[in-house]
């Protein structure tokens, strides 16, 4: 998790915000990175913000998975 001001190329004089959650097995997880023109605390603020919004994420899907899980293993032991 970064947040770093840019001082040269195209994002110049923006913040940049890069984060790298990791799901349930610890693998990262993909976000791309987000350029913010304002203070480094509106920086902060996307930055806890992209956190949250990944960590949900991760949380609906092994919810997901694990209940199409359940209902397969389910569907198998009741067929006749």
């Amino acid at each position: 998790m970064a947040v770093t001001l840019m001082e040269k190329g195209r994002h110049a004089g923006m913040w940049k915000v890069r984060v790298q959650p990791r799901d349930k097995n610890g693998a990262r997880i993909s976000v791309p990175t987000q350029y913010v023109e304002g203070t480094k605390k509106d920086a902060e603020k996307l930055e806890r913000k992209l956190l949250v919004e990944a960590e949900e994420a991760v949380y609906d899907n092994y919810d997901a998975k694990k209940a199409s899980l359940f209902e397969s293993l389910f569907a198998l032991c009741v067929q006749p």
